[in-house]
């Protein structure tokens, strides 16, 4: 009796703790990032990564100062490449487990007037969508999500480490 109150009581701490990691680590389903860099106010490299259809788009600005125009097809977006089944699901445990759906919405140093602007628009398969931004500053979790980003894109898309401009 005692051997099976003993095991009783192992499966419900070890349930409780691993409920307790699922919740903590939980984010709903992301079908979509933008990505974008701008300095000087105009968006000089942008993003879109499609976890939905399994693809990255990009947007570079270049010497013309051409703005992308959204009404264009892939949004003006230029297709990159498809992305694999095992990295996306490898990246949605890193996106969950580094918490990239609770940045804030804001992070700015008000000590340095220009530098890097960054923005990021989450949208989630139940509709909603989630915004965060920052002017050289950075979430904390900020070069743990670049390597999640390089590993599932192949391609630098949060382009700043957290620390190159201390």
């Amino acid at each position: 009796m005692m051997k099976a109150i003993t095991f009783l009581l192992a499966m419900l701490l070890g349930l409780t703790g691993t409920a307790g990691n699922a919740e903590r680590n939980y984010q709903k389903e992301i079908s979509r990032i933008d990505v974008y860099h701008s300095g000087f106010g105009a968006r000089d490299l942008e993003f879109l990564v499609d976890l939905e259809n399994k693809m990255l788009f990009e947007f570079r600005m270049g010497s013309e100062y051409a703005v992308r125009d959204e009404t264009d097809e892939n949004e003006g977006f230029s297709f990159v490449r498809n992305l694999d089944d095992e990295d996306i699901a490898v990246f949605a445990r890193e996106s969950a487990r580094f918490g990239l759906t609770k940045w804030e919405e804001s992070y700015v140093d008000p000590g340095i007037c220009d530098g890097h602007q960054w923005g990021m628009i989450i949208y989630f398969a139940d509709g909603e969508k989630m915004e965060s931004h920052g002017s050289n500053a950075y979430p904390e979790t900020w070069d743990d999500m670049n390597a999640a980003f390089s590993e599932l894109t192949g391609e630098n898309i949060l382009i700043y480490k957290s620390d190159w401009l201390d």
